[in-house]
Parts: C-alpha cells; sequence; structure tokens
C-alpha cells in the first residue's frame, strides 16, 4: 500500500506515542563512508578513527570483504538448517585466515 507520493504506507494505528524527537519520515539507516572492518584484535578503537577519511581505518580491507563473501555464502547454504551461526563461524575463521 503506497500513499500518493510513493511513500509506504503503514496498516493499522501506532499503540503509543512517538517520543517527542521522533521523526516518522527519517530513514532507518544512513550510510556515510561505506566500508567493512572485521577488527578482532585486543586494541582498543578510537571511535572518531573510525570516521577521519585519513584515519587507520580508511579504505576497504580485502580480507574483511572476502570474509563478509564467505559468511554471506554459508548462510545461503545453511539456511534450511539455521544459517547465522555458520556465517558467523566462517566469516570469523575465514578472516583469521586471509588477513
Amino acid at each position: 500500500m503506497t500513499a500518493p507520493d510513493g511513500r509506504a504506507v503503514a496498516r493499522g494505528r501506532r499503540q503509543w506515542p512517538l517520543p517527542k524527537q521522533a521523526d516518522p519520515d527519517a530513514p532507518l539507516l544512513v550510510v556515510k563512508g561505506l566500508s567493512t572492518h572485521f577488527r578482532l584484535g585486543r586494541t582498543p578503537v578510537h571511535v572518531p578513527d573510525l570516521y577521519d577519511t585519513a584515519g587507520p581505518y580508511r579504505g576497504v580491507l580485502v580480507p574483511g570483504v572476502a570474509a563478509w563473501a564467505l559468511g554471506a555464502l554459508a548462510y545461503y547454504l545453511a539456511a534450511p538448517w539455521g544459517g547465522t551461526l555458520p556465517a558467523l563461524a566462517t566469516a570469523i575463521v575465514s578472516y583469521r585466515l586471509l588477513r
């Protein structure tokens, strides 16, 4: 069901009020500078560095993308029996082997 302007319209009424700052038309996810990182080491992560384009987390880590792809494949193949744990294990092990 869509509104005349193309937005999806939810069926039914909300059972509770929205918080004061909530914007019902705001997107649920905003992606800025898409990058994938599996950080399995014991060193702490300095969060502002994640958004620094010249920082230590810049660019794309090929082992991270490959581990993500292998995890997605494992999820797809194991979906009939429950794919979450096999996908997670595959991603972690493959990242450890590839880096």
